[in-house]
């Protein structure tokens, strides 16, 4: 399936998970606000939110300062 990640489209299998595509872009769950199709997607969520052909995810990174 083709996903649209961070404005880059990157292909997927079936059944795949917003949990599994925050690890195989090696992003820490802790520090990001996630987004699935300009709706924001719980840290509690993420592992089981499965994903679909078309899907926009977007990830922003947490940053420290001022």
């Amino acid at each position: 399936m083709n996903i649209k990640y961070n404005d880059q489209s990157v292909e997927y299998p079936d059944g795949y998970t917003l949990g599994l595509l925050l690890q195989d872009r090696r992003i820490q769950d802790m520090h990001v606000a996630v987004a699935v199709n300009n709706k924001i997607v719980k840290r509690s969520l993420r592992d089981e939110y499965a994903l679909h052909d078309g899907d926009e995810v977007v990830v922003i990174q947490a940053t420290y300062g001022g």
